[in-house]
């Protein structure tokens, strides 16, 4: 589990809301306000992968795989 899933869930969630509620109210306004924390949320993704680019790839391939201290044969 990604470390922004969650306030990429929260941003989407209430961002969801608040335009529904502006749909509901008719409120324009309250509509913006939801896109805009969507938009919040969706941009999240980018700005965690600029970042680290590439410490969840070497992180992922290597949570697998056994390191030379592991008591593999010939390690002393």
């Amino acid at each position: 589990m990604s470390r922004h899933l969650r306030p990429k869930l929260g941003l989407a969630i209430i961002g969801a809301v608040l335009f529904l509620l502006g749909v509901r109210r008719d409120d324009a306004t309250l509509r913006w306000v939801g896109i805009g924390w969507f938009a919040a949320a969706f941009l999240i993704r980018f700005v965690s992968r600029a970042a680290a680019p590439d410490a969840g790839i070497d992180a992922e391939a290597s949570a697998g795989a056994p390191s030379a201290t592991d008591g593999a044969p010939g390690n002393g």
